[in-house]
């Protein structure tokens, strides 16, 4: 009984102090990006702020639309990466409002191409 109580107040404490803080506990604050995923998220960046604006407080934010409609196989063998080029081990990341617009406005303030690969650390990166 006591235990189940204590596990309340956690979990409690836990809300109120995400809600005082307005932080998204499940967002990802470092993400590595390549020239193709910024692209993309910025080609898809309207729907995401679509999403926020109807009532929803985080977004899947996918960056793999240059593989989209391809099966990433060639004759039952899958596709090779370019030599040199390592690929992105993740393509989907979880943002709230506030890093969604952080990272846009990272992404704009980018005068050269991403080549082969960056690195954001956006709790870092987007600190009030």
């Amino acid at each position: 009984m006591l235990y189940s109580k204590l596990c309340a107040a956690s979990a409690l404490t836990l809300l109120m102090a995400q809600a005082a803080v307005g932080q998204c506990f499940m967002c990802d604050e470092v993400i590595e990006l390549d020239q193709a995923g910024a692209t993309c998220f910025l080609a898809d960046y309207a729907s995401y702020e679509e999403a926020l604006a109807g009532g929803a407080e985080f977004v899947e934010v996918d960056i793999s639309c240059a593989q989209r409609g391809t099966t990433g196989t060639r004759g039952g063998v899958e596709v090779m990466p370019k030599l040199g080029e390592r690929p992105i081990k993740r393509t989907v990341f979880t943002f709230d409002e506030a890093y969604l617009s952080c990272l846009r406005g990272l992404l704009d303030g980018m005068s050269d191409e991403i080549d082969p690969t960056i690195t954001f650390d956006l709790a870092a990166q987007c600190q009030n």
